[in-house]
């Protein structure tokens, strides 16, 4: 008889919605279940304005790169087990990160740039760096494993944690950021920019992980807005199952862009045995706080 494989910790959300007028989208993302019953989440945000023109590409290297990464990391504290005595070690490594993403990134540009530059060659020089502004990106990604939440975050977008009664808190949010103001890859040492935050999950798992990137809450009138929609998001999972979210997911992702004018992308996980996934074909009926 063959094993039967453990039920998954987490049931996951993930859609994305190509801004209005917008040739093709510049955001990129990832929802993935991992070894041990852990989670990765990664979105990333190209930046597309002229300068930036080929950041479809840098988004999605930038979410790759970050898998890479953080999976070789999520094996490490898979294999300390639940010992909380071994979390520094864990800590310490997840905070060398940002640069080792940063390294990879920049290597993939590289080859890419000189196999294909950008400018078409008309500019190289023999000894020229190959420059990264084309490719400019944003990323956000956050790794669940055992009782621990790992999140890492480089410009705009969100990461909201809604807990048990409907409660949102947002990590790693220090105001909007406007115009060309985002931190990026394409940034000198983009790695110094990087911030990490971490967080014991509780023993019953009673917190949903949201990501997504910053068309979505620029579609809102103030950040206030976002989080409760973050906050109804979560209620709507609890009451009519996530898979009813995710059908709907689009839509609202949709009627965010078409405000914001952006892309919009949003990755989620929910704790499995706290939120059913529910029929795919549910529909929970729309409410006022839906963008």
């Amino acid at each position: 008889m063959r094993p039967v494989a453990p039920a998954p910790a987490w049931t996951l959300l993930h859609d994305t919605v190509k801004g209005r007028n917008k040739r093709f989208s510049q955001d990129s993302s990832l929802a993935r279940s991992i070894a041990d019953g852990g989670v990765l989440l990664a979105v990333a945000d190209g930046h597309g304005a002229k300068a930036h023109h080929r950041s479809h590409l840098g988004s999605r290297w930038a979410v790759e790169e970050f898998a890479a990464c953080v999976q070789v990391l999520a094996e490490d504290v898979a294999s300390r087990g639940v010992d909380e005595t071994r979390w520094p070690a864990v800590l310490a490594a997840a905070r060398t990160l940002p640069q080792q993403i940063t390294h990879r990134w920049l290597r993939r540009m590289a080859l890419y740039e000189s196999n294909f530059p950008a400018d078409g060659g008309a500019s190289q020089q023999p000894d020229a760096r190959p420059d990264p502004i084309p490719y400019g990106s944003t990323l956000i990604g956050a790794l669940l494993v055992g009782r621990l939440l790992l999140c890492w975050k480089l410009g705009d977008g969100d990461i909201v944690l809604v807990d048990e009664y409907g409660d949102a808190f947002v990590p790693l949010y220090d105001g909007p950021e406007y115009g060309d103001e985002a931190d990026s890859l394409c940034q000198p040492e983009a790695w110094r920019q990087m911030r990490f935050f971490w967080q014991r999950l509780p023993a019953d798992g009673r917190i949903a992980v949201l990501i997504s990137t910053d068309g979505l809450s620029k579609s809102f009138t103030d950040h206030a807005g976002f989080v409760a929609f973050a906050e109804g998001l979560r209620d709507r999972a609890r009451e009519h199952g996530v898979g009813a979210v995710q059908a709907q997911l689009a839509d609202w992702l949709g009627r965010a862009a078409s405000f914001s004018g952006d892309d919009s992308t949003l990755v989620g996980a929910f704790p499995a045995a706290r939120y059913a996934p529910g029929p795919p074909d549910a529909q929970p009926p729309p409410t006022a706080d839906v963008p």
